[in-house]
């Protein structure tokens, strides 16, 4: 008898370990705590003939237009996606000592704390090979292993007889980064690219290992035509999913049982 109980109470023990265990993945792995980094702004770097200059604007300090309110408000609502965008007619012009190099337009970012963003923007150069580098802000959160569930994809657009050339490695337009070294996850988008829009995506994919952070980035320059592009992207890291491990679990400990 005495066996029999001990037993009992083991076995109960042992399955309140195990659930514990399981709850806590399953929220370490769902329930993403995404927290702002120190760099919440948007970059842009521009060189051309006429000079060279940098451009650093933050979503949560400036006045736009949309339903992003601030950094705190975003990641206390993981469920909602949260869009902040300049108004129609509000550009941004780059100048080197008085000198106009570009012109910004069309600047949108896009969050919601799975984590998934979206970024966009539309840019004028006023020189021949002008080049642009340009980063989301970037944002981190707390470790993701092996998420499953990995997409990125962007689109561009160059001006009338505009070639647009990509500056990454391979030529490549567009980079969806990952942790704070800033690893390719995937550089999409080959230039050159002229007139017509191009699109390119990944398709789900996953990434072995742990992920803390995400941010995009576009390096290209511009030559012919009426020197402007437009671009948008998204890019989201999805954590890979607890339930199967709590049904395999399950299904162990209820072959235990019978035994």
């Amino acid at each position: 008898m005495k066996n029999s109980v001990g037993y009992v109470w083991v076995e109960k023990r042992q399955i309140f370990a195990v659930i514990t265990f399981l709850i806590f993945l399953f929220i370490s792995q769902t329930g993403v705590s995404v927290t702002c980094t120190t760099n919440d702004a948007i970059t842009i770097d521009v060189v051309s003939s006429l000079g060279s200059a940098s451009f650093t604007l933050k979503p949560s300090e400036h006045t736009g237009s949309g339903s992003f309110v601030d950094w705190d408000t975003v990641f206390a609502n993981p469920g909602t996606k949260y869009n902040w965008y300049l108004p129609v007619g509000d550009d941004f012009e780059i100048s080197d000592d008085g000198t106009t190099l570009a012109h910004v337009s069309q600047l949108s970012f896009a969050v919601q704390a799975d984590p998934v963003m979206d970024f966009g923007f539309s840019v004028e150069a006023f020189a021949e090979g002008t080049t642009f580098t340009i980063s989301s802000p970037s944002i981190t959160f707390s470790q993701i292993v092996n998420p499953s569930e990995v997409q990125a994809f962007s689109q561009i657009s160059p001006g009338y007889h505009t070639t647009m050339t990509g500056n990454l490695p391979g030529g490549d337009v567009y980079r969806a980064a990952y942790n704070i070294a800033g690893t390719s996850f995937a550089d999409l988008i080959t230039g050159p690219v002229t007139g017509a829009p191009v699109s390119e995506g990944t398709g789900v994919q996953s990434i072995t290992g742990g992920v803390t952070s995400m941010q995009g980035l576009y390096q290209f320059s511009l030559s012919g035509g009426v020197l402007s592009a437009n671009a948008v992207s998204q890019y989201s890291i999805v954590p890979e999913p607890a339930t199967l491990a709590l049904l395999g679990l399950g299904g162990l400990l209820l072959r235990r049982r019978r035994a």
